[in-house]
Order: C-alpha cells, then sequence, then structure tokens
C-alpha cells in the first residue's frame, strides 16, 4: 500500500512540474516579451527624439553664427 502511494505521489509531482514549466513558459510569451519590445521601442523613440533636438540645436548654432564677410 504504501509503494501505491509513492507512485501516485512521484506521478503528482511530475505533473506539477510540468504544469509550473507551461505556466512559466506562457507567462514569459504572454507578459515579459512584449514589456521588452515596448521598452525597446520606448528606447527607440528616446534617442531619435535626443538624435533630432541635437540636430536642431545644432543647426540653430550655426545660422547664428555669423559667416565670413
Amino acid at each position: 500500500m504504501e509503494s501505491r502511494n509513492t507512485y501516485v505521489l512521484a506521478i503528482l509531482g511530475c505533473i506539477i512540474i510540468i504544469i509550473a514549466m507551461f505556466f512559466s513558459l506562457s507567462l514569459d510569451k504572454i507578459i515579459i516579451k512584449p514589456l521588452i519590445k515596448n521598452y525597446v521601442i520606448l528606447d527607440t523613440y528616446i534617442r531619435l527624439d535626443q538624435s533630432k533636438s541635437l540636430t536642431l540645436l545644432t543647426t540653430n548654432i550655426l545660422d547664428v553664427v555669423p559667416h565670413g564677410k
């Protein structure tokens, strides 16, 4: 009787581990990867914004500097 309980516990443990792995993988696909994608997209936009403002700043400075007479 005791060996039968051991087998049942071992099978239940394997099932629980498989379900836990499935949930962790699905959470990775559903939650974590989109968050990373959104962060990368936002980071790219911020960098583009910074480069645009830097370009505008240099353009304004070049316009202010008097050209040769």
